[in-house]
C-alpha cells in the first residue's frame, strides 16, 4: 500500500516537472514568433529589392537589375526556409503541450 504522502510527493514532482515543461514551450513559442516577425519583414524586403531590380531591368539597366533581381530572389529563398523552420518549433511546441494536458492530472 503507497504512502498518501509519496501520492501527494508524486503529484507535485509531476506538477513541477509539467510546469518547466510548460515555461520551455512559452518560451520556444514566443522566439518562433518573433522569427515568424522577423521573416515575414525580410521578406517584403527581399520582394522590394527585387521589384527594383526588375525596374532597372525594364530601364535597360540590365547589369545592376539582374543583381537586384537576383540578390532579392536568392534572399527571399532562405527567408522562407526559416519561416518554415519557425513554423516547425512551433508544431513540436505544440505537442508539447499536448504532452503535458495529458500528464498532469486533473485536481478536482
Amino acid at each position: 500500500m503507497t504512502h498518501p504522502h509519496d501520492d501527494h510527493s508524486q503529484h507535485l514532482i509531476t506538477l513541477q516537472v509539467a510546469e518547466e515543461t510548460l515555461r520551455q514551450t512559452r518560451a520556444t513559442f514566443d522566439l518562433t514568433h518573433r522569427c515568424l516577425q522577423a521573416a515575414f519583414i525580410m521578406t517584403v524586403a527581399s520582394a522590394l529589392v527585387s521589384l527594383t531590380g526588375v525596374g532597372l531591368l525594364l530601364t535597360h539597366r540590365a547589369s545592376e537589375g539582374a543583381i537586384a533581381t537576383a540578390g532579392g530572389l536568392a534572399s527571399g529563398g532562405g527567408f522562407l526556409a526559416l519561416t518554415k523552420e519557425a513554423e516547425e518549433r512551433l508544431k513540436r511546441a505544440n505537442k508539447r503541450l499536448d504532452k503535458i494536458l495529458t500528464a498532469v492530472p486533473d485536481e478536482e
